[in-house]
């Protein structure tokens, strides 16, 4: 089940179990805080947020673009999340910059 699913189906919970307390609340009489339940519900409040990353303290990588074949890509991504970390990874190695080895061409 994917992440967005699972957050959907959290969410919905969420808000099944909202109504269940402003319905119970409202048997008791209405007060300040079963309005602020019932104002919470509203689509604008339900609604998913976006959730970035904000900016970097101290940025250590670059954004670059790059023209790859299909093919190329297609077979990083396979491997799921985090194919940029490994193709970063396979960069390093394959132009020395760890110390470990690999080939450098000049």
């Amino acid at each position: 089940m994917g992440t967005k699913k699972k957050r959907r189906r959290e969410e919905a919970r969420i808000r099944d179990a909202m109504a269940a307390l402003v319905a119970a609340a409202r048997e008791h009489g209405e007060t300040a805080r079963t309005r602020d339940l019932e104002a919470s519900r509203q689509p604008e409040a339900a609604s998913p947020r976006r959730r970035t990353r904000g900016p970097q303290k101290a940025p250590t990588k670059e954004p670059v673009s790059i023209r790859l074949d299909k093919d190329v890509v297609a077979e990083l991504r396979s491997g799921g999340r985090g194919w940029q970390t490994r193709l970063n990874a396979m960069l390093r190695r394959a132009l020395d910059l760890d110390g470990q080895g690999g080939s450098r061409e000049a």
